[in-house]
């Protein structure tokens, strides 16, 4: 698909950035949530994030089982709502690469550490912030 710059406006007052994506998805197309990857993982997505220098906009996500998990990680937002047909782990598989199972807000906590997070799927209160 033809990439075309465009121009975003991010807050009230603030400079607009430019943005070098498809105008197929936008920030709003992945909601806060958990997830099902279609090899069964499951995932936490607290958001969406855009890079601030090129405007690509990746989902932030949290896998819950496997190599990364309990780690912050990205995925490129086209492919992460990109439809899969057929997959060398699952030839005759066709559908979603990822599928919401619960739309919720997720807030991070870190470990004492700081070198892992853990998903907080509760409200939390924005008093005094």
């Amino acid at each position: 698909m033809e990439q075309r710059p465009i121009l975003t406006e991010i807050i009230k007052g603030m400079a607009p950035i430019k943005e070098n994506r498809t105008m197929k998805h936008g920030r709003n197309s992945v909601p806060p949530g958990v997830y099902r990857h279609f090899k069964g993982n499951i995932y936490h997505v607290p958001g969406v994030s855009v890079n601030t220098e090129t405007g690509e906009l990746t989902v932030i996500c949290i896998p819950q089982g496997g190599q990364h998990v309990g780690e912050l990680c990205n995925r490129n937002i086209d492919m992460f709502l990109e439809h899969i047909e057929g997959h060398e782990a699952m030839p005759n598989y066709k559908g979603p690469r990822f599928t919401l199972l619960e739309e919720r807000r997720i807030f991070l906590l870190y470990d004492t550490r700081g070198e892992s997070v853990l998903p907080c799927p509760m409200s939390v209160p924005r008093k005094g912030i």
